[in-house]
């Protein structure tokens, strides 16, 4: 929206209102009021609804000054939208669907899944525009100029498509144009409407297989969408303006207007990140996220865990969707054999998913921790429903990631079984080897890494007898015949995960992360539930038995005063624990309630800016004090004192309405200032709707 050098500026804005599925702006042009809403139906209860790839935009004009006007309303989208570059060749066409009649523009060479990544167009697929077919409509392919040019000067648009084509995007700018003609009363207003959608033609690529959107197992093609999208008109709009209506009472009812307004503010940028495709190898329905400007990994875990509370929330079916291709490629089930005892971090560069084990960023406690507690919490609301797909077929894959997390039970941090022979790529924790004397032994390289707190694997040179190479977080890959290698089995897991990568990697690795740890105790303790609940009590007790003493030392080693550190070896430190959230998620009693209290008064009450606490004490000595918006509402959410939780919400209330950063709501910020640090419109502001799960009497889902 904004003011277009083709047009005199003839509309002045006077409102817009952001709501789940809709947004709706107001404008005053002369001597009637426009209203233009743009509804998507992002309605998670109806899967096949959600697949739909449209939008309808709706125009309703009426007279302010109790007159007849004659009113000429115009649109037009430019082929920018199916392309990644400008200098991409487009062509185009039209038909009728039904009632409708429709524009298709579209790249000449549809190439799916070229490019791939980030902040790159689509440059596949086609793109449309229809509307009912009426004497009021006039419709046009061609130039910008030649469409604008012509409505601005006699209210028509020309006659006869532009057949120059196939053209480039940029040569002379070629649109998808229409316009109505139309007399409004005094008390008659007239409302009329386009639909815009976008067929991808293939949505993904799992290892090779395309898999095409949900939707075209409801539809033959994409004229066949449109004819029902217009069919269904008045339905979605019915049941979007109910959802709309839920979702702002609902959470107004649970922490007031300064949270509604931010839960709405996050729907749909969370919504619009997934994808719901048919797996023709499974015969089944996947959910795929798409990580969104911090990069363009493809269902990342630790931005899909942060996403989770509006799903989980809002239709927990979605929450398992989303987990069934990571447990299908950690069961080996994709052509590339996973083979790691711990959970992947992502499945590719979006939208191909061909990541191999050996290629990711490994976070094996994050995000072993993020998928189990996903589980755990599905399997306790309602584990017919909500776990049928993925368990029992992923048994045993449940089971080795549980494994991994207690592997360090009753083992000491510096000593336990040592698994030999695999060089251990991972991370080397110092930019070069160490240099051993002369004709050293492996032995004498794995008793440095026995040493070193943060060392849990290592490799020899064998040949050269010099060169020994220390690691972090390992990844199981044979590299070199020359290397004699090793790891410490349990070290660096839990209870103290040394030198591991947490989600907050932008800041590097935090070794020995207190929080981090949290999860993972958690995560053992939620196991034991899980077990339970899949008719498997017997075994429960080991794992609470495990969770109560990894808690112990969490306590014990974590304390730092009056709170809880950012890094066990780190006294004076502090760091937002948000990860205990999902102990009150989950309803069990892994720490002691007071501890939760506590860390959400402490960072209220000592570590407090205008718009929030600062993430941590390394980014509070930032000169811009930066947090997570996804980890400030959790922080928000340990608290039981509803005015300590309000506090928290009047923060991210206050910066996403005074922040000077103009962009799709940015979830890392300056809590000083409200200016974005990085990152934007990305789906992990769906963890705003973690409170929503704490909710009584049952409204802890979305009904409406």
């Amino acid at each position: 929206m904004g003011i277009s050098p083709d047009f005199p500026q003839a509309a002045t804005q006077s409102s817009v209102q952001v709501f789940p599925t809709s947004t709706q702006y107001k404008f005053q042009a002369g001597p009637v009021t426009v209203t233009l809403k743009f509804t998507t139906p992002a309605v998670p209860t109806d899967l096949n609804l959600m697949s739909q790839p449209i939008t309808y935009i709706i125009c309703n004009v009426a007279s302010n000054d109790g007159q007849a006007h004659q009113v000429e309303f115009y649109y037009d989208q430019s082929g920018e939208i199916t392309v990644n570059e400008v200098t991409t060749e487009i062509t185009w066409s039209r038909g009728t669907a039904g009632p409708l009649t429709f524009m298709k523009m579209g790249t000449k060479a549809q190439k799916p899944f070229d490019p791939v990544g980030d902040r790159v167009g689509i440059n596949w697929g086609y793109a449309y525009v229809a509307a009912a077919q009426s004497d009021s409509l006039e419709t046009y392919i061609g130039s910008d100029t030649s469409a604008r040019s012509s409505f601005a000067s006699t209210g028509n648009l020309p006659k006869g498509d532009d057949n120059r084509k196939p053209r480039a995007v940029q040569d002379q700018w070629p649109v998808l144009s229409l316009r109505w003609s139309f007399q409004v009363r005094a008390n008659a207003p007239v409302t009329n409407h386009l639909i815009f959608a976008y067929d991808d033609i293939y949505s993904i690529k799992y290892y090779n297989t395309p898999f095409e959107a949900l939707w075209k197992r409801q539809f033959a093609s994409a004229e066949d969408l449109l004819q029902k999208a217009e069919s269904q008109f008045q339905s979605v709009l019915s049941t979007t303006s109910k959802l709309d209506k839920a979702v702002l009472s609902q959470t107004y009812t649970a922490a007031g207007a300064q949270y509604s307004t931010i839960a709405s503010l996050t729907w749909r940028q969370t919504i619009g990140a997934h994808k719901l495709v048919w797996n023709p190898i499974k015969n089944m329905t996947w959910l795929f996220l798409k990580e969104i400007s911090s990069n363009g990994d493809f269902s990342t875990v630790d931005v899909l865990f942060p996403a989770i509370p509006l799903l989980l929330w809002s239709n927990p079916e979605l929450a398992e969707l989303l987990l069934l291709p990571h447990l299908s490629f950690a069961a080996d089930e994709a052509p590339i054999k996973y083979g790691l005892d711990w959970a992947p971090h992502q499945l590719g560069v979006w939208p191909v998913a061909d990541a191999t084990p050996q290629a990711q960023e490994q976070m094996p406690v994050e995000e072993t921790g993020n998928l189990l507690l996903i589980a755990e919490w599905l399997a306790k609301k309602d584990k017919t429903k909500f776990t049928s797909k993925i368990y029992p077929t992923y048994k045993k894959t449940l089971d080795q990631w549980a494994a991994y997390l207690t592997s360090g039970y009753q083992s000491p941090q510096n000593t336990g079984p040592i698994d030999l022979n695999t060089d251990r790529g991972g991370n080397d924790l110092y930019a070069n080897p160490l240099q051993l004397p002369a004709n050293s032994q492996p032995k004498d390289c794995q008793k440095k890494c026995i040493d070193d707190p943060n060392c849990g694997a290592w490799s020899f040179d064998s040949c050269g007898k010099v060169d020994c190479w220390l690691k972090g977080t390992d990844t199981a890959t044979a590299r070199d015949s020359c290397r004699a290698s090793g790891q410490i089995v349990g070290k660096l897991v839990l209870p103290d995960p040394g030198n591991q990568l947490c989600t907050d990697d932008f800041l590097g690795p935090i070794p020995h992360n207190v929080n981090l740890a949290a999860k993972g105790i958690v995560a053992i303790d939620g196991y034991a539930d899980f077990l339970t609940a899949v008719g498997r009590g017997s075994e429960a007790a080991k794992y609470h038995t495990i969770a109560a003493n990894f808690a112990n030392y969490w306590m014990k080693n974590g304390k730092d005063g009056d709170h809880y550190r950012l890094q066990f070896d780190l006294p004076n430190s502090y760091s937002l624990q948000y990860n205990l959230v999902f102990q009150k998620f989950l309803k069990i009693q892994t720490f002691p309630e007071d501890i939760l209290n506590n860390e959400a008064s402490y960072y209220a009450n000592h570590q407090w800016n205008k718009y929030g606490s600062p993430l941590n004490s390394k980014t509070a000595a930032d000169g811009r004090a930066f947090t997570k918006l996804d980890w400030l509402s959790w922080a928000g959410a340990l608290s039981n004192d509803t005015a300590v939780s309000q506090k928290y919400w009047s923060a991210i209330y206050d910066y996403a309405h005074e922040t000077n950063s103009r962009v799709p709501l940015s979830d890392w910020y300056n809590t000083k200032n409200a200016d974005q640090v990085g990152f934007q419109a990305r789906p992990v502001v769906g963890g705003f709707f973690g409170y929503m799960l704490l909710q009584p009497n049952g409204n802890d889902q979305l009904h409406f």
